[in-house]
Formats: structure tokens, sequence, C-alpha cells
């Protein structure tokens, strides 16, 4: 026999003799609960019906009986979990992160737990990024490091809140965010460097960016952070000029030479010529 998750026989035991006739009979009585309950939102079957669709390929189908639920059913959780579902499914099956994340900023509204607040806030600045709208997404990951700063992700958070604010051309407000990342979460001081040291080079502040892949390298014991901070020191070597002392990184630097070799002969391409007596 099939189990009744949803307590749907027990409902319909109890509600039967004062809802229909008994002329009509238990059976009829219980297919008529039953169908009202399978198919009304404001019941909390359709929760379940929503997941029998979903399983079977009909992802559509399922957020609409997902939204049907958060909008009509009386219990707050049950609203609160068809909102996320259909973010999932909005998300994995139907890949259409504006529409997921419209569902996640009405959870918001269901004030969860801080860390979940943070989260769920995350996840919107996620969606954002995929939607390129990179202001945005700054604002939602900054918010969800500002609401759980000592969470395991928070340091990501902040990192993702800095490059999007780059992306968005937010220039000046990039450079604070890296700036921050590297005073509360010490341990990514050489991650914050090398994204002062990228909004620098965008802004054409060559010399301070210099200053930065050079502060990175030397703060870290990460050796792809120190090769990828010096790769970027070359850069900025090069187009100030010191062609000789690019080559002479880029020698030292602890990377395969598939790597380095087109930045090589690019430098050598640009030393002078040496003057023949």
């Amino acid at each position: 026999m099939r189990r009744d998750p949803e307590g749907v026989l027990e409902l319909v035991r109890v509600l039967a003799p004062a809802l229909v006739p008994r002329t009509l009979g238990y059976g009829a009585v219980a297919l008529l609960v039953a169908g009202l309950l399978w198919t009304s939102p404001l019941s909390p079957v359709p929760l379940l019906r929503a997941d029998v669709l979903l399983g079977e390929g009909r992802a559509l189908a399922a957020v609409q009986v997902y939204d049907a639920v958060a909008a009509q059913n009386p219990s707050k959780e049950l609203r609160a979990l068809a909102l996320e579902r259909a973010a999932s499914a909005w998300t994995v099956e139907l890949m259409v992160p504006r529409e997921a994340r419209q569902r996640l900023e009405q959870l918001l509204w269901y004030r969860p737990a801080r860390t979940d607040t943070a989260a769920l806030l995350a996840r919107i600045g996620a969606l954002l990024l995929e939607e390129e709208d990179y202001a945005a997404a700054a604002v939602r990951f900054r918010e969800a490091h500002d609401l759980a700063p000592m969470a395991p992700e928070a340091a990501d958070r902040l990192a993702l809140a800095a490059t999007a604010a780059d992306h968005a051309g937010d220039r000046r407000l990039a450079d604070a965010l890296w700036s921050r990342l590297g005073r509360a979460h010490p341990e990514r001081a050489a991650v914050a460097e090398l994204g002062r040291a990228s909004v620098a080079l965008h802004e054409g502040q060559v010399e301070q960016a210099l200053a930065a892949y050079r502060r990175a390298a030397t703060s870290t014991f990460d050796p792809d952070l120190a090769a990828a901070a010096t790769l970027g020191a070359t850069v900025c070597q090069a187009r100030l000029g010191d062609v000789d002392g690019a080559l002479e990184a880029l020698d030292e630097v602890d990377l395969p030479r598939g790597v380095t070799r087109p930045r090589t002969e690019a430098l050598e391409a640009r030393q002078p010529e040496p003057m023949t007596p």
C-alpha cells in the first residue's frame, strides 16, 4: 500500500461526512475530496503534484503549480517552499535566471535567519551575474557578506562583489571592496592586491598596478597566486619600458614554458637592436 506523506487519506476520512450527503457513498466522497485537495493551491498537496510534474519533465507546468501555491496557500512555510522549488526549476530545468531571481527575491520577504538570508542574497547575486547586471550583483554580494561576515563563504562573497563592481565599470567601488577584503580577511591579502592591481591597470595607473602586483607576490605562499602576480608585474614593467626587467622576471617565474614563451618572445621583439660598431 502506498504511503500517505501529505495526510490526504486521513483528511478525507475526517472531512468526508461533513462535506457531502451520505447517499454518495464513502468512495465517491473520497474521490471528490481527494480531487479538490490535489488541485487546490490552498491545500498542501499541489506541491507533491508539482514535484511529480517536474519528475516527468514538465517543468513549466510544475512552476505554474508552485507559483499558485506561493500566491494562495495560507501556510507561510508552504508558500516559501513553493518559491524555493520554483526558483530551482527555473534555474536548473528551464535555465531562465531572471525568473529564478524574482522568486528568490520574494523569499527575502519571509525574513529567514541571517545566515539563510545571506546565502539567499548570494544566490541572487550569482543569478544577476548570469543576467550581466553587474552593478546589482555587486550590491547583493556585498549585502551577503555584511549580513554574515564570519561565514565560511564571506570572503568569497566580498571578492565577487569587487569583481562585479569592476565589470560594471565602477572602478572606485571595486578598489574599495578589494581593499576591504584585504583588511577584513587577511588570509586573502594577496587576492585583494591582485584585484587592486587589475583595477589600477584598467584605469591606466601602471605604476600603482605594478606596486600592487609586487605586494601580492610577496604576501602569499601560494605559488599559483605568486606566479599570477609576477606575470601581471611583467605586463606593467613592459608598459613602463623596463623590458629587461620583465624578461628577467619571466625567466624566474615558476610556470610551464608554454605559458611564458609567447610573452618572452613578444618582449624580446620589443628590445632595440644591438648597435654595431
